[in-house]
């Protein structure tokens, strides 16, 4: 019997290649890709006409090349609705204001855009480097863990609505060798230790509900009516 961690290139092949089928079907004018862990390939395949590219590293040189620009994501020199596809891949849990972060990025899409998150679940645990580098990737104590619930909680909030969700899971998996692949599978999925949960989260923003104008008119009218009685 062996035991091996599942290899992170693996798992982030997976995931890539996981986002790249959610988005491939989205249209529009504006696609934005933050951060610097999907590399600038990633929006290649959208059929969204301009491609942009933001970091949050402030630190020198700049790779020009890499990046259209770098911002501060909590408050990005954009228009707000201007963007049909934001991607976040790995980007709330580097972050000390995920929240800021998440209703900035709500407020730069338009209507009908969408916003895919990708990030490591709450319940994940050893993050460090021995279980897995993907769980590395949340800081220790690092209080930007979400739950789906959370989330949904928190996109509702900014009219954003989930339309996919994906899971990629990751840990240390047994391999019975001079077994039968039958037997091996069986084997596997019933000993493997999953030591965490990689999510993808696509969501989609919706119109603003608008208050019935014609029932405050009613109301107002009646106001003024009262008024006039009353004198």
């Amino acid at each position: 019997m062996e035991l091996f961690l599942k290899e992170d290139d693996k798992i982030f092949e997976q995931t890539k290649l996981a986002a790249g089928k959610m988005i491939i079907d989205i249209f529009g004018y504006d696609a934005l890709l933050v951060g610097d862990l999907f590399d600038q390939d990633f929006l290649r395949a959208s059929r969204i006409a301009n491609k942009w590219r933001v970091t949050q590293n402030f630190e020198m040189p700049l790779n020009t090349e890499k990046f259209d620009f770098i911002s501060d994501l909590c408050s990005i020199s954009i228009a707000p609705e201007k963007i049909d596809l934001i991607v976040l891949p790995f980007v709330l849990e580097s972050t000390e204001r995920p929240y800021e972060v998440l209703g900035e990025m709500a407020e730069l899409l338009v209507t009908d855009g969408y916003l895919l998150l990708i990030g490591v679940a709450r319940w994940s645990f050893g993050r460090n480097n021995f279980f897995s580098k993907i769980n590395s990737l949340a800081p220790h104590g690092s209080p930007s863990l979400f739950t789906i619930a959370d989330l949904r909680s928190r996109l509702a909030e900014s009219n954003l609505v989930i339309e996919k969700l994906e899971s990629k899971y990751f840990g240390r998996f047994c391999d019975f060798k001079g077994t039968k692949e039958k037997s091996n599978n069986f084997l596997k999925k019933r000993l493997a230790i999953c030591f965490g949960e990689v999510y993808l989260l696509l969501a989609k923003k919706k119109l603003m509900p608008v208050t019935p104008l014609r029932n405050l008119f009613d109301r107002n009218r009646k106001i003024i009516k009262s008024k006039i009685l009353e004198t």
